[in-house]
């Protein structure tokens, strides 16, 4: 299965399985371009995670970004638009998502792990709203 197109995070996905997801900044002048460690994350990523339903997991980041009260990433988000510079820094931004289906079990935290150990190789970093890097077992994503 391969990724969605990006959706405004308000759009519904019309999916409630099980998903790999990520969620980038987009604003007036096109997709945030965020500095990380490595280099430019030009793609804007915010954060990469798994879920079993894939609606319930879009309005918990909704709730999250608008109230504090949700999604531990739109959490984070709600935090930074109230204390830090953000809003200044990226003007208008929106939040946008993709996703990609998957069958329930082993495969959510594999996926997840996977995307988020390619983020890492590629900016040094993990996403800006995840916590951690992923186990840091002998896979061969390492």
């Amino acid at each position: 299965m391969c990724w969605t197109r990006w959706k405004d995070i308000y759009q519904e996905s019309g999916y409630n399985g099980c998903a790999i997801y990520m969620i980038r900044m987009k604003t007036d002048e096109g997709t945030a371009k965020i500095p990380r460690f490595l280099g430019i994350d030009e793609k804007g990523l915010l954060y990469i995670g798994t879920t079993e339903n894939l609606e319930t997991r879009r309005n918990q980041f909704i709730n999250g970004r608008n109230r504090g009260n949700g999604h531990i990433g739109a959490n984070l988000l709600y935090l930074l638009n109230i204390y830090t510079r953000i809003k200044r820094q990226f003007k208008n931004y929106t939040c946008k998502y993709s996703f990609k289906k998957l069958r329930k079990g082993l495969e959510l935290g594999e996926q997840e792990s996977r995307e988020i150990k390619r983020y890492v190789i590629k900016f040094g970093e993990v996403p800006p709203l995840n916590s951690a890097i992923p186990l840091r077992n002998n896979d061969a994503t390492w």
